[in-house]
């Protein structure tokens, strides 16, 4: 499994790298994804990361932790839930996950639904 993380100022860094163990520790993912200012470069000492996990199984869950003392937001989804909440935030005008899988740094691509998820969320937005 070749993980890809971009660079990233103390502590960061190893919030990322822990927050990524523990979702590969916990799940099966086929795709991650981290998105937000911490990703971009832009991020503040009170910015958090988010990572966005696309995985095979039925169910989906939202997690809030600290990994290195930085706040971390996980989504982890299958495919077919990805695609409802696109629908979804498009139709009420915040399309918060497409933005996510879009412009976000791809950690993990073990499965082409991850490109794919990626260039439907460019399409809605």
């Amino acid at each position: 499994m070749q993980l890809h993380y971009p660079a990233l100022a103390a502590p960061f860094d190893s919030a990322l790298q822990a927050a990524v163990a523990d979702v590969l520790a916990q799940y099966d993912p086929v795709g991650i994804i981290a998105a937000g200012s911490v990703i971009r470069g832009v991020g503040s000492p009170s910015s958090d990361i988010d990572l966005y996990v696309i995985h095979l199984a039925r169910f989906r869950q939202r997690l809030q932790r600290r990994y290195a003392g930085v706040p971390c937001e996980i989504f982890v989804n299958p495919p077919d839930q990805v695609r409802r909440y696109f629908e979804d935030e498009h139709f009420h005008g915040r399309p918060i996950t497409a933005h996510l899988l879009a412009t976000g740094t791809v950690l993990l691509d073990q499965d082409p639904i991850v490109q794919n998820l990626r260039n439907e969320a460019a399409k809605w937005l």
